[in-house]
């Protein structure tokens, strides 16, 4: 359905294409110069291509409701997101360098696989909103306190 050349969409910032059965995220995507939202909900991705990292100005990145298993090393160059959807996958475990995004403020990681708060999510103190609900968390970590600026904390269905 995603055109393999998509180089010409030079001015592009925004580009949402939930529902709709995609199975693979093309490189030609990844390559807009430009894009600062990206949605890709309500798939079939099974994989999060490391090719990502190239979209450092991205600042929303929906990939809630595919397949995807975990996360790649990418992450950790997209120093301008501040809102990851990650919801409904078969996530079970966060990188640590997720936390060296200072401008994450907001992280949507419901209906995956984790049976504790990620730690990562300890050392960032800056998040405004977590929502951790229908995982397997039995336990919070008393470090929840130094989450100053967190104002939504999601954690029903647990």
């Amino acid at each position: 359905l995603i055109p393999e050349n998509l180089e010409g969409l030079v001015s592009l910032t925004f580009f949402d294409i939930h529902e709709n059965q995609v199975s693979n995220v093309p490189k030609s995507l990844l390559e807009l110069p430009r894009l600062k939202r990206l949605y890709l909900s309500r798939n079939d991705i099974t994989k999060v291509p490391e090719e990502l990292e190239v979209q450092d100005g991205l600042i929303e990145l929906e990939f809630h409701s595919n397949k995807i298993p975990s996360l790649p090393g990418c992450f950790e160059k997209l120093l301008n997101l501040s809102d990851l959807s990650i919801s409904n996958n078969q996530i079970s475990t966060i990188p640590d360098h997720i936390s060296n995004l200072t401008r994450l403020w907001s992280v949507h990681i419901g209906n995956n696989q984790f049976p504790e708060i990620p730690a990562c999510f300890y050392n960032m103190d800056w998040l405004i909103r977590l929502n951790l609900y229908g995982n397997n968390i039995r336990v919070i970590e008393p470090k929840i306190g130094c989450m100053m600026q967190l104002r939504k904390l999601c954690l029903c269905y647990n």
